[in-house]
């Protein structure tokens, strides 16, 4: 590959070659030892990878189960008389191809590209999606402290571009700005006093409590006092996301003045099972 002026650009290409050894866990709730094994190689193999991102190449990055193909070969090995033997290679079917393959029908593709008007603006809730996009994929890869910390991060800018949004013209400019710029949790409940709704985050009805106890706290404990996460920890982390932002959503809808405002936060959906009426579905986004 040559620059503008003739000169060949420098090519850098990371080559891994590793060999993952798999640890035979105690029983697992998969039944299905090799299940276990692509676990726990992928979990070792990680660990590897970002040894090596953050000592050489920042392009390094963990693996998901997603990032690999549909099948791969695998080749099991053991340890007899003191010898390593080697089995026959095998196929390990990770997902039925193509039939597990996501499908998207034109009403749906409609909603994407509104929906990529909004992200690609780089403005309003344009950075909250990406984050929460982001913290989905962190999760489904089994980086739970990730998840964790994103959903929070993505929760704080939620509430903060929230109340900037609703702010103006209902609190005075110089206050606005000293909320904006001062401690989050004034910030949390503010916002929450300007839509009539339970404040404290340690009140059970208001819109901050699950998310302030499963995610925000949680996350102040990964980052502060290096806690550690799981999968199901980042589960309800990502519960309590979207039931803040369900709750404040609604709290929205009641408002005549921030009806429009609230059709604009596409993410987050509750089911209702008890059948009280408590579902809640992004609008459809209208046409820009």
């Amino acid at each position: 590959m040559r620059g503008i002026i003739g000169k060949p650009f420098p090519l850098q290409r990371t080559v891994v070659a590793v060999y993952v050894p798999v640890r035979d866990d105690p029983p697992l709730l998969e039944a299905d030892p090799l299940s276990r094994g692509l676990n726990s190689a992928l979990r070792n193999l990680n660990a590897w990878l970002i040894s090596l991102g953050v000592l050489y190449d920042d392009r390094v990055r963990p693996l998901s189960v997603g990032d690999l193909a549909p099948a791969i070969p695998v080749i099991p090995v053991g340890i007899a008389n003191g010898k390593l033997r080697h089995g026959k290679s095998e196929l390990f079917h990770l997902r039925k191809y193509p039939e597990d393959v996501r499908r998207y029908d034109l009403a749906e593709m409609d909603q994407v590209e509104r929906m990529l008007q909004i992200v690609a603006s780089e403005e309003g809730l344009s950075s909250f999606y990406e984050l929460v996009q982001r913290a989905g994929s962190a999760r489904r890869a089994s980086r739970d402290r990730e998840a964790v910390i994103d959903y929070a991060t993505a929760g704080e800018l939620f509430i903060t571009t929230m109340l900037s949004v609703i702010g103006e013209g209902r609190v005075d400019p110089p206050k606005l700005k000293n909320l904006l710029e001062g401690p989050f949790h004034d910030r949390s409940v503010h916002l929450c006093r300007l839509l009539n709704v339970p404040s404290e985050p340690d009140d059970p009805e208001s819109p901050l409590f699950y998310w302030w106890m499963h995610c925000y706290t949680q996350r102040n404990q990964i980052v502060h006092e290096g806690a550690d996460s799981m999968a199901a920890l980042s589960e309800v982390a990502r519960i309590g996301l979207v039931q803040m932002v369900v709750d404040i959503r609604e709290a929205m809808r009641r408002d005549p003045h921030l009806v429009a405002l609230a059709s604009m936060i596409q993410w987050g959906k509750r089911v209702d099972h008890t059948g009280g009426g408590g579902d809640s579905e992004p609008d459809p986004l209208p046409r820009l």
